[in-house]
């Protein structure tokens, strides 16, 4: 079992044949099994002198970052060879795998990055490799695990993805939940940015129940790619049987309705080949009943469709049909006169086959009626042949399917699926004769006098139901609709008999002691009814005409003690309101009457969306006529009356007349205030959510409906607040509908879009903390900053959203291309430059400035100037703005330097925009400009309310504390304001006479020279220095620095040294020596170390990943947000600076640079760098054989 004692004299040396073997392993993988015995047979002459040849060798490969094709076949060949097993030399096998994956685990805490990931490349390989009967010191598997971990945190994505790829075989089966390999993989899935990686997770996770939550959840990631891996691990590693109902039907419904194709394609052949082959045997009912049709009965339907278009037999599927559950005509006794009961899945089974079957034979149909000749014949007759399988599946006549529905209608709650889907097949049906239509005659008066027990008597909670739809289920009102439809196809036919049938039930609720369970009935019968019709005129001269529907049954039942017969006649009264030419009072008198009723919710949110769809079918307009309200009635837009809904005690004298003084718009527009509705308990009330609904459909509908553009704005901003509101996380269908509502909202014209900028400064106050009356909550801060930058960053990405074109022929019309190409470009960024002044005039006019949070809440809006897009054709805005930018950069805290910079490239490329570059602009022009936009209190400060600041503990001082009176004299050292400045702010105090000063005032203009001279010099020889909150970085950068003693004001707590920016840099730094010069050099080639990882920047660190969601990405560009480090020259507290001499500091700094350069330059010098590319030869030209292998390096500060 050892390895040979004795070895031939003439064995060759490891030295001269390890090299001479990887040269011939480097151009073919055919050599590698041949290769590798060799190597075999020379590791046992001398196995250290083996091992640091070896190392020697593929040294150099590890430095070399590109993905080529012969350094991937000899890094492939060193882990096959470190996996290689032999009987014969079992303990060489074993001390060169610990010895070798020793050297690789120093190597994977290397500095250089091309380094860790040629090191965690070479480990995985190996791992996946090694047979599972090699015996390994469970001390190496510990370090693997560590180190794999370790590298998990990585910066780089391939180092990332390959640990993933190692950790795969070293899973603790024992304890799956609490394994540090799975709690890695979850945190990988949740965290990271990298597709890749998410995708070596999948591929690399156990096949176990405590994991398969996770891999089902891929099925919903971001990339595609992701998505098909996942399919392709569910098909090979997970079984049908192992996964849950839920998990099963959430796949399908994912997977079919893809719209990538390829995604789609692997999901529909792990449907196909694995589930139902290898795990159903090839029966498509075993498939259903694993789906449990009756609760995913869309996905049972997509399923069936998906496998009948795969090519799935249609003679065979069709034997027996539906006519093997009728009695038998040879069978004796019970036989002959009894019905096999349908389970849900055997009914759905042959409803989807009778819809598959019928729909091609209708299209074949067509196509031979559209074509001629031979092709016509053949398609004729794949017709006829579609229509004979469907008579096999049939019952033969309609009698039969009348007594096989009856049948399970008598059954029970258990085959009432089966029964509606029967049901459904009826449009297959042939009701030409009287004798069919007569016998499902008789089945319609069944179902419809049918009445579904239900327990009424305790509450809302306790109805078994809906308590709206025929027989308590709308799916099966649908098919009793469609059977009527069927059956009575002549015109009035269907209104005729619904009319009948509910002039018999509605006889007792006319006439007094009907029950709840009555009144139900009869409410479902009479909304089947109005669904079903186009206009109350079909109900003339019929068993029940409309006014005595509405006198006699519907006002009734609103007024109702009961709240589920008041909610479904509150359902049914909308939807006769609906149906008439005009609204009535009454009708809509009583739906406004009960959005008061408070204590009942659910009869409170069926008024609110009665009233939506009547304002819909009607407009607001008419609704008020018809409760006697004009329009000189309406109130000024933005008043809430959300107080009216309060049920107090002390408030419901007089209610009726309130509410019926207000219009209907605006008492619709008070039921979703967020501070009303969410109050204390932070839930979120359903009429808020019907409330916002309703009001998303009017905004769609604004051009139809002109009443809603007058409170338009205060809509559209609580929307937006409550779509990013907390209380609506557990609501996904409000937010669905508000996102796809903003979407649409903005493409449909380009007013929408200037009514998106309007309300965006509005927003931002109201959710920016510290500023305008927002508290700031300790701890809540940043966190409530973040959101507010959310909120602008989202409608920053309404704004470019592009304009929907609803016109083609306009288009068609149209002779010049090119101008039409243009003014829809200009379209797509209508509002970007009303957007800018707005934003502009918010920051000159802000009071808190000088805080914390006004100081953080001016450089995001700052940062959204410099997002936008500004367009040629708006040359009066364009002037206004560039007039305006030098004092909006003086509000910018002197730390702000990138920013700063931002904002000088907008000012040149809004000198490239415009015209007329040295245009200037009077008081009263810029006035008319901001009046267009919509900023009428232009120049002035803003009304908002002081807010104290988070009270913040004062820094201890040693020693006394020198008084200043720097502050006593700050009016003498203050720069005077530029000459743009003087239309922006308060007017200072003028040196200039009154007489001097109003000439100057009716005078005034703003020269671009100036401005130029003022803020584009850097060497201006007077400019003054000044510490205030106020100045900028020009008041810094603008110091005379002739001479050497000059003293120069220093801001509070800069003390000389650079102001640091807002944004937060994710480069870190590291110089950490050691180790030997071929594989601790941190920069190899440029065009290498590119190739490793796309997108990894920074320096060559295994710095830790930053936190984030990988799953999900924003699709708008992500804003650097300030968190509250706005740099040190920002101090509001302490107004005394300390005077230091500026020259002598600019020379000690000097210096002390200038060492530091030349201690790095020394340090750096020695050093001999290696080729990074591999050489045509693995030969060594020097002779030495002093190989040591690399000792381990110094953990880097991301390892710590």
């Amino acid at each position: 079992m050892g390895r040979e004692k004795e070895q031939p004299a003439s064995a060759p040396r490891p030295e001269a044949e390890v090299p001479r073997i990887l040269n011939e392993c480097q151009h073919s993988m055919a050599t590698h099994p041949r290769a590798i015995k060799k190597l075999v047979k020379c590791r046992a002459v001398d196995p250290e002198e083996f091992l640091r040849t070896w190392l020697r060798c593929f040294e150099r490969l590890f430095l070399v970052s590109g993905r080529e094709p012969v350094v991937e076949r000899m890094l492939k060949f060193a882990a096959s060879f470190t996996a290689y097993w032999d009987e014969a030399f079992q303990d060489d096998c074993e001390i060169f795998v610990e010895n070798f994956l020793g050297v690789l685990l120093k190597w994977v805490d290397a500095s250089h990055k091309v380094v860790r990931f040629r090191a965690c490349q070479v480990i995985s390989e190996v791992i996946i490799e090694l047979p599972e009967d090699v015996p390994v010191a469970d001390d190496l598997w510990d370090r693997i695990i560590s180190s794999m971990l370790r590298r998990m945190q990585d910066k780089m994505t391939s180092v990332r993805v390959f640990a993933a790829r190692a950790l795969s075989r070293l899973v603790t089966a024992d304890d799956i939940d609490n394994d540090k390999t799975v709690l890695a993989y979850r945190q990988a899935l949740k965290s990271d940015q990298r597709a890749e990686v998410r995708k070596m997770v999948v591929l690399s996770m156990p096949a176990m129940n405590a994991t398969v939550a996770d891999v089902v959840e891929q099925t919903a990631d971001v990339s595609e790619v992701v998505r098909k891996s996942t399919y392709t691990v569910l098909a090979t590693k997970f079984r049908l049987q192992s996964l849950s109902i839920m998990q099963r039907a959430l796949i399908l419904r994912r997977g079919l309705a893809e719209r990538v194709p390829g995604v789609r394609a692997v999901c529909v052949e792990m449907l196909k080949s694995v589930w139902l082959e290898k795990d159903c045997n090839g029966d498509i009912v075993t498939l259903l009943r694993y789906l449990d049709v009756e609760t995913h009965e869309k996905v049972g339907e997509s399923v069936m469709l998906e496998l009948l278009r795969q090519g799935l037999d249609i003679k065979t599927s069709c034997i027996g049909g539906l006519r093997q559950f009728l009695p038998s005509e040879n069978g004796t006794g019970e036989e002959r006169s009894s019905y096999k009961l349908l389970d849900a899945e055997q009914a759905l089974y042959w409803r989807m086959l009778c819809t598959h079957i019928h729909s091609e034979a209708e299209a074949k149909g067509s196509d031979a009626a559209t074509t001629g000749g031979a092709e016509a014949v053949v398609k004729a007759a794949a017709a006829a042949d579609s229509n004979d399988y469907l008579e096999e599946v049939l019952p033969a006549t309609v009698a039969d399917y009348v007594r096989l529905v009856e049948a399970h209608m008598r059954g029970g709650p258990n085959f009432r699926f089966a029964a509606r889907q029967l049901l459904l097949i009826s449009k297959f049906m042939n009701f030409t004769d009287n004798t069919s239509r007569r016998e499902a005659a008789a089945l319609l008066q069944n179902l419809l006098n049918e009445l579904k027990s239900t327990e009424l008597d305790r509450s809302v909670e306790d109805v078994v139901g809906d308590g709206l739809s025929l027989g308590g289920d709308e799916l099966w009102a649908i098919s009793v609709a469609e059977l009527a439809h069927y059956v009575h196809a002549a015109p009035g036919e269907f209104a005729q008999v619904l009319a009948a049938s509910l002039a018999d039930h509605s006889r007792p609720c006319r006439e007094g002691g009907a029950d709840v369970l009555q009144w139900l009935h009869c409410l479902a019968i009479a909304g089947l009814l109005f669904e079903n019709i186009d206009s109350l005129r079909e109900l003339d001269r019929l068993a029940i005409e409309p006014q005595e529907i509405y006198e006699s049954l519907l006002l009734p039942s609103v007024k109702h003690l009961h709240p589920e017969v008041q909610r479904a006649g509150v359902r049914c009264l909308g939807i006769f309101c609906c149906l008439e030419r005009t609204p009535s009072s009454r009708g809509v008198e009583q739906l406004v009457l009960c959005l008061s009723l408070c204590n009942r919710v659910y009869v409170q949110e069926m008024a609110f969306k009665a009233l939506f769809d009547l304002i819909l079918c009607h407009g607001p307009t008419a609704l008020d006529l018809a409760r006697g309200i004009g329009p000189e009635s309406h109130r000024q837009p933005g008043l809430h009356v959300s107080h009216l809904f309060c049920s107090t005690a002390d408030r419901h004298v007089g209610e009726h007349n309130i509410i019926s003084g207000i219009p209907i718009l605006e008492s619709l527009a008070g039921s979703f205030d967020p501070e009303y509705s969410m109050g204390k308990a932070q839930a979120l009330q359903p009429r808020t959510a019907v409330a916002a609904e309703g009001f998303a459909k009017v905004l769609l509908q604004c051009q139809h409906l002109p009443e809603i553009r007058l409170m338009q704005d205060s809509v559209l901003e609580k929307l937006i607040c409550l779509y990013f509101s907390v209380t609506t996380e557990n609501c996904p269908r409000l937010r669905q509908c508000l996102n796809v509502f903003f979407r649409a909202f903005c493409s449909q014209s380009a007013k929408n879009k200037r009514a998106i900028s309007k309300i965006f400064i509005p927003i931002m106050r109201k959710e920016w903390p510290g500023i305008c009356g927002n508290r700031e909550k300790a701890g809540t801060v940043l966190a409530a900053r973040k959101h507010a930058a959310e909120i602008g960053r989202y409608m920053l990405l309404l704004l470019q959203l592009p304009i929907m074109i609803k016109d083609p022929q306009s288009m068609a019309k149209t002779s010049d291309g090119a101008s039409l190409i243009q003014s829809q470009d200009e379209a797509v960024n209508e509002g970007h430059e009303e957007l800018a002044l707005r934003i502009c005039s918010e920051v000159i006019s802000l009071r808190q400035r000088k805080s914390m949070a006004g100081r953080t809440y001016i450089a995001t809006l700052c940062r959204y100037c410099t997002l936008l897009e500004y367009r040629a054709c708006q040359q009066e805005e364009i002037t206004c703005l560039y007039l305006l930018l030098p004092t909006v950069m003086e509000s910018l805290s002197p730390g702000e330097k990138v920013l700063l910079k931002e904002l000088k490239d907008l000012r040149v490329l809004l000198k490239t925009v415009s015209t007329s570059p040295e245009k200037s602009l009077t008081d009263d022009e810029m006035r008319k400009i901001m009046d267009r936009v919509g900023i009428p209190k232009y120049g002035e400060e803003s009304e908002c309310p002081e807010v104290d600041e988070t009270p913040v503990k004062p820094p201890k001082t040693a020693g006394r504390r020198r008084t200043s009176n720097v502050s006593q004299n700050t009016t003498l050292m203050q720069t005077p304001a530029p000459p743009s400045t003087r239309t922006l702010r308060k007017r200072p105090e003028s040196r200039l006479s009154k007489a001097q000063g109003a000439n100057n005032q009716s005078k005034t203009t703003v020269l671009r020279k100036n401005l130029d001279s003022l803020y584009e010099s850097d060497d201006s020889e007077n400019a003054s220095v000044t510490a205030s909150s106020s100045g900028s970085e020009y008041d810094v950068c603008g110091q005379s620095r002739g001479k050497t003693g000059q003293k120069t004001r220093v801001p509070p707590g800069a003390s000389g040294r650079r102001p640091q920016a807002s944004d937060t840099s994710d480069v870190a730094q590291n110089d950490i020596p050691g180790g030997p010069s071929s594989i601790q050099e941190d920069s190899p080639e440029e065009g290498n170390t590119g190739e490793v990882d796309e997108g990894d920047e920074g320096e060559d660190q295994a710095a830790p990943l930053p936190a984030g969601r990988g799953r999900r990405s924003n699709s708008a560009e992500v804003l650097r947000m300030s968190n509250g480090d706005t740099g040190r020259l920002s101090s509001t507290r302490d107004k005394a600076t300390r005077s230091v001499p500026r020259a002598d500091a600019h020379r000690h700094g000097k210096k002390a640079g200038t060492s530091q350069r030349n201690t790095r330059r020394t340090s750096t010098s020695g050093i001999e760098r290696k080729p990074s590319t591999l050489n045509s030869s693995f030969e060594s030209d020097d002779d030495s054989s002093d190989f040591e292998p690399l000792p381990p390096r110094r953990r880097m500060s991301s390892a710590r």
